[in-house]
């Protein structure tokens, strides 16, 4: 059995309209006011997305050719795993408890998804096994892979690191190999 190779513009095509088609009604929508059934997605776009904007005229078939893109670590020569990695949490098809507890067949509340591997009490989520967790395995990953965690250039001061910024950076087989690896770690 022989694979072919998948058309790159074509797909990207496919995904900029799919992406526009789902997206343009949740634009101004914060996920915590989203409805439950479009808080997955509209996390996705606040957090991970390619920033789709809101500005008059953004949804005109005229300017669709310049929106959104492929995210770029789909653009890399990493291993499938590491890129698998990436795209799981991107799409929240992750281990973490903020979503294996809202699919289980007695849906755990929202608030009550807490992280099993620290003591602070707060959603195991993302932004929190990534950047946060103070667990001895979360800590000991971020200072194997401290170079992610750089201040990018041109800022002074970063007290507070987003999920989009830290996903968005340029190292991206380092950045999948984290990932990878905290979400063994939560496994």
């Amino acid at each position: 059995m022989s694979r072919s190779k998948i058309n790159m513009s074509d797909f990207e095509l496919l995904l900029r309209e799919q992406t526009i088609r789902e997206w343009k009604d949740l634009d101004q929508i914060h996920p915590y006011d989203a409805h439950v059934s479009s808080r997955v997605m509209r996390t996705y776009h606040t957090h991970f997305g390619v920033p789709v904007g809101c500005q008059i005229g953004f949804w005109d078939d005229r300017k669709r050719a310049t929106k959104p893109t492929l995210p770029s670590y789909l653009r890399h020569n990493i291993p499938s795993h590491l890129s698998r990695a990436l795209s799981r949490l991107r799409l929240s098809s992750h281990n973490l408890n903020i979503e294996q507890l809202r699919q289980q067949q007695h849906r755990v509340p929202y608030e009550l998804r807490i992280c099993t591997k620290c003591n602070w009490h707060c959603l195991q989520d993302k932004e929190h096994v990534l950047l946060d967790c103070p667990s001895a395995d979360s800590a000991n990953l971020r200072v194997k892979h401290h170079q992610l965690f750089r201040s990018p250039p041109g800022s002074a001061n970063r007290l507070r690191l987003l999920v989009r910024d830290f996903i968005s950076q340029a190292d991206t087989k380092g950045l999948a190999l984290f990932v990878y690896e905290c979400l063994e770690c939560c496994a």
